[in-house]
C-alpha cells in the first residue's frame, strides 16, 4: 500500500519526466492502474489462501466474476472514455474479484471481517 500510495502521489512528476510532456494525459490513468495494483496484489493473496484452505473453485468464481465484469465495463466505458474507461473497467473489477474472495475466505474460515479489524482472531 505505501508503495501504491508513493506511485500515485508520484506518477504527476514522474511519467513526464520519463516519457516527456505529451504523456502528461496519461498521468490519471496511470494513477488508477496503480490502485488497481493494490487489488490485484490482495487477489494473488486472497486466491493463495482460497487454494490452501482447500477452496480452489472459489478463487475460480471470483476471477469469472472478473473476466465478466471487465467485458461489461469495458464495452461500456472504453468506447467514451477511451484508456481512462479502461483503467476504471480494471479497478473496478480487481476490486470486485477482491471483495469476492474476501467474503468466500471470511466465511471458509468463520473469521469475520469486525474481528479482523479488532484484531479478535485467535
Amino acid at each position: 500500500l505505501p508503495r501504491v500510495l508513493a506511485g500515485i502521489a508520484l506518477a504527476p512528476v514522474v511519467v513526464p519526466l520519463i516519457f516527456g510532456a505529451s504523456f502528461r494525459p496519461s498521468v490519471l490513468p496511470t494513477q488508477i492502474l496503480l490502485a488497481a495494483a493494490f487489488f490485484q496484489g490482495a487477489n494473488g493473496i486472497l486466491g493463495n489462501s482460497l487454494r490452501a484452505i482447500g477452496r480452489p473453485g472459489r478463487s475460480s468464481v471470483a476471477e469469472s466474476v472478473g473476466v465478466v465484469a471487465t467485458i461489461a465495463l469495458l464495452v461500456v466505458l472504453l468506447p467514451r472514455f477511451g484508456a481512462l474507461g479502461a483503467a476504471v473497467s480494471s479497478l473496478a473489477a480487481y476490486a470486485i474479484v477482491t471483495s469476492l474472495q474476501f467474503r468466500f475466505l471470511t466465511a471458509a474460515s468463520g473469521v469475520r471481517l469486525r474481528d479482523v479489524l479488532t484484531r479478535r482472531v485467535s
